[in-house]
């Protein structure tokens, strides 16, 4: 079997490809934008092929030169990564001439949209109060780098001001003010005062042409994943995380940075019930791979932040830990059995991981690591 693996270079991409490394009877082909990603991908890929950029060209480019490398190549499944390239394939309506772990056409431009996720999920109380919040920006802030006036960030900021205080008399004190769209944290901001919020949209929006942003209630409890993986309707296995400590925490202003340093794995039945309710409001029937993050409120319950239609979390310590996930998908989501699984695969719980920037990942199994873990949770600098 074939199996190709978009962003193979990237951070998820290398976890896939680890997780099927083993797999007998796999041969992995990698596909790259970046060319040194492409160099990390051949560690784990028989060979690896180069796309164009998905966030820099017309979309339909990537999606073409992606169709003609799974149809030249015999590809028999197709796994997409890189939040650019799955807004690409949905900005295109694009579906895979093969086997594929992207859900349905209908449901994925909504995981990618966290302000339209957002919505459906509040009325089922499963998600913050959210507000969206569009920023008008001049014709000639039309890309990321663009020059902009100190002076014209400022009254950017004072023009937002009503919209952002109107959100903190509805949403509470503090805020969580993020881009509407994207992956890693970026420009994410726990905002204490309207003015705070204001500046720092109209910052980012005049640096990085962010133009939709979305305003939520903070949720100040444990950070969580999980991911689960459904074949026509059945959850077939699930797996879940909770985020411990972040690379480069302390530069980021958020505190949060998207890539997750030290983990563990969990089976908490309140995350996964969350979690299942949320795809599940979304999509009746999934099909394919769901990746929820959730946060606890001031109550302690789990809350849906987002879904992303792709593998998240880190899914080579749910390897590790008993679940492996891409190579499930490979069984489920091509010529699925015609018997339902008797329960869904999960990994075992008090399994951790901890990555540093210039050596592999180290993972251990439960009693290996209590102290490290009781360091985390006491928010010891050491142990993040």
């Amino acid at each position: 079997m074939r199996v190709l693996v978009t962003g193979a270079g990237g951070s998820i991409g290398i976890d896939v490809c680890r997780s099927l490394s083993n797999t007998v009877g796999v041969e992995l082909i990698g596909a790259e934008a970046n060319p040194w990603g492409a160099r990390l991908a051949r560690r784990f890929c028989a060979r690896v092929v180069l796309l164009p950029r998905a966030d820099q060209v017309a979309p339909e480019a990537f999606y073409r030169a992606l169709e003609r490398h799974v149809k030249r190549l015999g590809v028999d499944f197709l796994w997409v990564n890189p939040d650019p390239e799955l807004q690409a394939v949905a900005r295109c309506g694009w579906r895979p001439p093969c086997p594929h772990a992207l859900p349905g056409a209908r449901v994925l431009p909504i995981c990618l949209d966290k302000e339209a996720t957002g919505r459906r999920l509040q009325a089922a109380q499963l998600a913050p109060d959210t507000q969206a919040l569009r920023v008008g920006l001049p014709a000639r802030a039309d890309g990321p780098g663009t020059e902009t006036p100190p002076a014209d960030v400022a009254r950017l900021a004072r023009n937002l001001l009503p919209q952002v205080e109107r959100a903190f008399a509805h949403l509470g004190v503090p805020l969580w003010v993020r881009p509407g769209s994207g992956a890693g944290g970026i420009g994410s901001l726990r905002a204490d005062h309207p003015q705070e919020a204001a500046f720092w949209i109209a910052l980012w929006s005049a640096r990085r042409a962010v133009r939709d942003w979305v305003l939520q209630e903070y949720l100040p409890g444990r950070n969580f994943n999980c991911t689960l993986l459904y074949s026509r309707g059945t959850l077939c296995a699930w797996a879940a995380m909770e985020r411990l400590g972040y690379f480069l925490a302390e530069a980021a202003p958020s505190g949060i940075t998207g890539q997750v340093k030290l983990c563990r794995t969990v089976t908490e039945e309140q995350v996964l019930l969350a979690a299942r309710r949320a795809v599940e409001l979304l999509d009746p029937r999934p099909h394919g791979v769901y990746s929820v993050d959730l946060r606890e409120d001031v109550q302690g319950r789990p809350r849906v932040t987002e879904i992303n239609p792709r593998l998240a979390g880190r899914p080579w310590l749910y390897t590790q830990a008993g679940c492996n996930l891409p190579e499930l998908a490979l069984r489920w989501l091509t010529q699925p059995p015609a018997e339902r699984p008797d329960a869904a695969c999960s990994p075992r719980p008090g399994w951790t991981l901890y990555r540093q920037l210039d050596c592999e990942p180290t993972i251990l199994p439960p009693g290996e690591s209590s102290h490290e873990y009781t360091n985390a949770l006491a928010r010891n600098p050491t142990a993040t």
